[in-house]
Order: structure tokens, then sequence, then C-alpha cells
């Protein structure tokens, strides 16, 4: 009888990754914009200049470029096909990790069922966030063969976000480490931007780096002047920085607090966390901090709600087995308010999404942990 359900749930994830696959092939329109920035390095010309004008611009760091670049060596039909095989592959890695980390596999497939609405969401846009998901969590793997390689990986992964580092920090300072390790683990990475900055001027046919990073910071920074403030404070932005900025502006506050909002909501609830998670293993410690970079970002659209997909699973499955049904109740609300498909709701579905209901749930399902076992 295993076997049949086994069976039954891989014919269910493969009719299900065509239709994902599908969608990044007819769609992915943020993929569209990394192959033209891979076509553009090819030929040996800025990758943020075009689309800079309407906001659809390359706004990742420099030494981030060389995971692109590959994709420039096929028309945008074949690399749409191939991110949309490697973003099946990388949602299958991430089942996998987090099935070894629970003690029940209906949970996790029913996790896995509850978040596909965002799975598909991220497959339409074609974005990163599964692989920044499935990544950090291999490179977390590594912690306990090497850890310098797990900082480097994962420093690397995070830092296509920029904030997210915040959550290697978090969870550094909740592990034992060698200060020698860590120091070490930066300077690697340092000087892998470095190598990988390089490999960009190289491909630009420039041996001044500062015109490329000057072009990055002004690329990142125009969602802020060229999408208006209905995307960036809009409903689409679910993260917390976006809520309190729409509350502040309501109040004729700035548009400049974003980075001070998120800083400040690290600081709080990243101490939550640590108190909550004190007692629980290191993969659970990782998995909160990883939810916790979707539900801090300053621009956290839907997609980048995937990162939930790991803490969210565990937190139902230890509620399950903790037989406390308060506790189970929350678990299963928290994972309710993020996969919530909040159109089909109307009002109360727009209410929803104003509040910022996903991030709302990712911080319920971190919090379960601290309901009474009682």
């Amino acid at each position: 009888m295993k076997k049949f359900w086994t069976a039954l749930r891989w014919v269910a994830y493969a009719i299900f990754s065509i239709a994902l696959v599908r969608d990044t092939y007819y769609n992915g329109w943020d993929f569209n914009v990394f192959h033209q920035a891979a076509l553009t390095v090819l030929v040996g010309q800025d990758p943020y200049l075009p689309g800079l004008e309407s906001g659809w611009v390359f706004k990742y760091p420099p030494w981030t470029l060389p995971i692109f670049v590959p994709f420039g060596l096929f028309s945008n039909g074949v690399a749409k096909l191939l991110w949309g095989l490697i973003q099946v592959g990388l949602i299958a890695y991430s089942y996998r990790w987090v099935q070894s980390h629970l003690k029940s596999w209906r949970v996790g497939f029913w996790v896995l069922a509850s978040f596909w609405f965002l799975f598909a969401y991220h497959a339409l846009s074609g974005q990163i966030m599964l692989l920044i998901l499935a990544g950090c969590l291999y490179f977390f793997e590594l912690t306990r063969i090497r850890a310098l390689p797990s900082d480097l990986g994962n420093l690397f992964l995070l830092s296509f976000k920029i904030f997210p580092v915040l959550s290697w920090a978090g969870l550094r300072s909740q592990m034992p480490w060698d200060r020698r390790n860590v120091k070490a683990g930066i300077i690697a990475f340092v000087l892998f931007m470095f190598l990988c900055v390089i490999f960009s001027m190289i491909c630009l046919k420039t041996a001044d780096p500062l015109p490329l990073l000057k072009s990055w910071v002004h690329a990142a920074g125009s969602s802020a002047t060229q999408l208006s403030a209905e995307t960036t404070r809009g409903w689409r932005n679910q993260g917390l920085p976006a809520l309190l900025g729409r509350l502040l502006e309501d109040r004729g506050g700035a548009r400049s607090w974003d980075i001070p909002l998120t800083l400040i909501l690290y600081i709080l609830l990243g101490q939550a966390w640590r108190k909550v998670s004190a007692s629980e293993k290191a993969p659970v410690r990782w998995a909160g901090w990883l939810g916790l970079a979707a539900a801090i970002h300053p621009l956290s659209w839907f997609h980048s709600f995937v990162l939930v997909f790991p803490i969210a699973a565990i937190a139902v499955d230890h509620a399950v087995h903790s037989k406390n049904r308060k506790r189970i109740a929350v678990a299963v609300f928290g994972v309710f308010c993020v996969t919530l498909f909040t159109k089909a709701l109307g009002p109360v579905g727009v209410f929803a999404e104003l509040v910022s209901v996903k991030a709302w749930g990712t911080l319920i399902c971190m919090g379960s942990f601290k309901v009474s076992k009682a």
C-alpha cells in the first residue's frame, strides 16, 4: 500500500510539474529580463541598461551574472524550457529535504500541495526564489561536513536579494562557531564575488568595475523611481515593511523608510525567533530564518513566499505529533494565510492582501512552536 501511495504522489507531481514548465515557457516574464541580461553580457554590453526606463531591468548584483550567462547561449524559448525543468528539480529537492526532517510524509505532501499555487506563480514569473531556497537547504547540509563551503554558498545565494543575508547572520548567531572559520567564510565570499565581477568584466571587455557597480546600484534602485507606488506599495507586495510603509505613507510618511523598517523588523522578529527556536534543532532554526527573510523583505512578492515552505511543513508536522489541537490549529492557519488564494475571497481577500496576510502567516507558523504542549 505504501508503494501505491508513493507512486501516486510521483504521478501527481509529474502531472503538475508539466504544468509548471508550460507556465514558465509561455510566460516567465521575469526570466525574460534574466535572459536579456545574459545576452547583453555575451555581446559585451551593460546588462543593467535594457528596460531601465520601464523598471523591467536586471537588478541582481554583478557577481550573480555567471548564473544567468549560460542561458544566453540559447534562444529565449529553449532557455525558458530549461529554466522550467530546473525549477521542477528544485521543488523536488526542497520537498525531499523537508520530508527528511518530518515524521509524517502525509503532512509534507499536504503542505506541498497547499504551496502549489505559490510554486505555480513562481513558474509564471520565471523567478529565482526556488534556486535560492533549494540551494540554501543544500548548503545548510554541508555545515555538518565543512562550514566554509556552506557559508560561502549561502551568502552567495542570499545576496541575490541582499537583505536575506541577514538570515544567514541570524542562524550563525545561534550556532557554535569558530571565529576564524566565519572570517574565512566572509573573506572567501568577498573573493568569490570579486572573481565573478572579473568574469563579467571580461565579457564586457572593460578593465574598470566601477561603471558596472554603479549601473547595478542605479538599476537596483529603479523600483522606487520607475515602478508606481501602486506596485511597490500595493497588494502584490506582501512584506511587513510594505505594510508599515502603507500605514506611514497614509499619514504622510516617506517611502525612504524601507531599509530602516527592514532592519528594525529583523532585530525584533529575529530576536523573537531566537527565543522561540532555542530548544529546536538546527534545521528548524534555518527553516525559520528563511521564512523570516520573505516576511521582512521590503519587496516581497507572492513568489518570495516559497521560502516559507520548509518552516510551514515542519511547523504542521511538529504540531500534529504534539497532539495539541490548539497548536495544530495555529500551524494550519499559518499555512492557510501564506498559501491563501486571496482573489477568490472578494473584499475579504483585498483586505487580507493589504495587511500582508502572507507575512503574518509566516510569523504564525514560526510562532506555533511556542504554543503550549500541555
